[in-house]
């Protein structure tokens, strides 16, 4: 069974909680967002320390049969690090912080299991781009990377009305 968005969401929302450099708590310690790109380039939030920020999740099917078919997921996160003093050397130190954490978040994803059923979850290193960010104060990585999960086409009788045409 694919994985649902709001299970990917959650997924990388436990990422978020459980990196050492990010450590969000939904209550105390906020460090993971939802935002658009055009959201974080304004520099309308009051993002402090090291962030998560997760983009809209846009899917799309690919296989060539319903027995090795995927549901790929084209995520896009941001790493940030807030700056209170802006200068050359912690720009650069951000940007290698960022790209860090990163690279700890793909690695935890590479063969992860997510979800109500915990679906398998992987990605080709081939889909992974990576650019660097910055709104004035914030510095960061934006990652793309597309995830896959296997789907299959059965068609699941409860959810439609009986044919009585036959």
């Amino acid at each position: 069974m694919a994985v649902k968005n709001s299970e990917i969401v959650a997924f990388f929302e436990d990422l978020a909680t459980k990196h050492l450099k990010i450590l969000h708590d939904a209550t105390a310690r906020k460090h993971f967002y939802r935002m658009e790109l055009d959201e974080f380039a304004k520099g309308t939030s009051n993002l402090t320390g090291n962030n998560m920020i997760l983009e809209v999740i846009p899917f799309k099917y690919d296989g060539n049969n319903r027995d090795n078919s995927f549901k790929v997921r084209d995520v896009a996160f941001l790493i940030t690090k807030s700056l209170p003093t802006v200068n050359k050397i912690a720009i650069s130190d951000a940007f290698d912080e960022c790209e860090a954490i990163v690279d700890d978040v793909l690695s935890m994803l590479r063969r992860a299991r997510c979800g109500f059923n915990k679906t398998l979850i992987t990605y080709d290193p081939d889909t992974i781009e990576c650019l660097q960010i910055s709104d004035g104060k914030n510095f960061g990585i934006r990652c793309f990377v597309s995830v896959k999960s296997s789907h299959n086409f059965d068609v699941i009788t409860a959810n439609w009305l009986e044919d009585d045409s036959n």
